[in-house]
């Protein structure tokens, strides 16, 4: 994703939308119906984690960069590598995400040889919203964290797998 195609959006919008998927998208756009030209979908070819953390850098390094609102859209999948800022997530980091977003080492006992994908349903289904949105509050600590020079407010919002909607977010 180069980084001219998001300084292009944000010279005529004032709000954009960074997503992972194009499900992400239909998601977000249902709830806050921006026009289509204020999204970046992240390519499916590359990995996510790795085309999201060179935007948010590239952003990070360029002066025209300023003063816009960025909503970061994401699956849960995605979500986990962004707040633990990682390409590549061990069951040991999505462990310490989860323990210190308030789930007890006891509750994670029965997933520690499960897929991290696993888990989701688990929290999202047994009503652990507060934990949910935790999670998107790390990641929009992280991208604040980078950001911190460029004033860019930035939201961060996790897309549920059935029906495709926004499910948790760090507002």
């Amino acid at each position: 994703m180069p980084i001219r195609q998001l300084v292009d959006i944000i010279q005529t919008h004032r709000e954009i939308v960074v997503c992972d998927t194009a499900a992400s998208m239909n998601a977000h756009q249902s709830l806050y119906h921006l026009t289509d030209d204020a999204y970046i979908t992240l390519p499916e070819e590359l990995d996510r984690f790795t085309s999201l953390s060179g935007l948010i850098c590239e952003c990070s390094d360029n002066s025209l960069c300023v003063e816009f609102h960025m909503h970061v859209v994401l699956q849960w999948g995605s979500l986990l590598k962004v707040a633990a800022w990682k390409e590549t997530l061990t069951w040991s980091d999505v462990f310490f995400l989860l323990k210190d977003a308030g789930v007890s080492s006891s509750e994670m006992q029965p997933f520690r040889d499960s897929n991290p994908e696993d888990l989701f349903p688990w929290l999202y289904y047994g009503k652990k919203m507060d934990v949910l949105r935790r999670l998107c509050l790390r990641a929009k600590r992280k991208f604040d964290e980078i950001l911190s020079l460029h004033d860019i407010r930035v939201l961060c919002h996790l897309v549920g797998d059935d029906p495709q909607r926004i499910v948790a977010s760090s507002l």
